[in-house]
């Protein structure tokens, strides 16, 4: 749609990049002893193909377990495992591995940040295209493709996480 209305603006808007990731959902008895928080990121240099864990039952404690998580899921502890990423991997890391391979990854992951094993239940979910990834330019290239838009779209927003930051806070105008 913006190529019809600005092919400048499409043309600076497709050079922000993005990276894949895969999600693994974990289910552990109701009586785990994890740790309270939100969770916590992995850096990089620790070598693990792992971005972080979030401790789903700490952070949001009102949700119940998702539709697709196998039975049984009542008043399990959960957890989230984000795994790949740009520095990781990407698509490629998504592709080499299977769901198995996936769960192995996070369980472990768990067990050894957390020291937490024996989970009832696991989904995995491969997300193509979740981060966005800030180059060097992202910066100028949002405002001159802003720029030019309001010039022909006066009443047109760019928002979203590709644009000004992952988090919510970041994208409500």
């Amino acid at each position: 749609i913006i190529s019809e209305i600005d092919p400048e603006s499409a043309a600076l808007l497709a050079t922000i990049r993005s990276t894949s990731l895969a999600v693994i959902s974990l289910a552990y008895p109701p009586d785990a002893d994890i740790v309270g928080g939100f969770g916590h990121l992995i850096p990089e240099k620790e070598g693990e193909n792992v971005l972080g864990i979030v401790y789903d039952s700490d952070s949001f404690p009102a949700q119940r377990p998702p539709d697709h998580m196998p039975q049984p899921t009542q008043g399990v502890r959960r957890m989230t495992v984000m795994a790949g990423g740009e520095t990781r991997g990407g698509v490629a890391f998504l592709e080499k591995h299977s769901d198995s391979d996936l769960i192995r990854l996070a369980t472990s992951a768990v067990t050894s940040h957390l020291g937490l094993e024996g989970h009832v239940a696991a989904t995995v979910q491969r997300v193509y295209n979740a981060i966005p990834q800030y180059n060097v330019g992202h910066a100028e290239a949002r405002d001159r493709a802003r720029e030019r838009l309001g010039e022909h779209v006066p009443f047109l927003s760019l928002a979203g996480c590709a644009y000004d930051g992952v988090g919510v806070n970041d994208c409500i105008l």
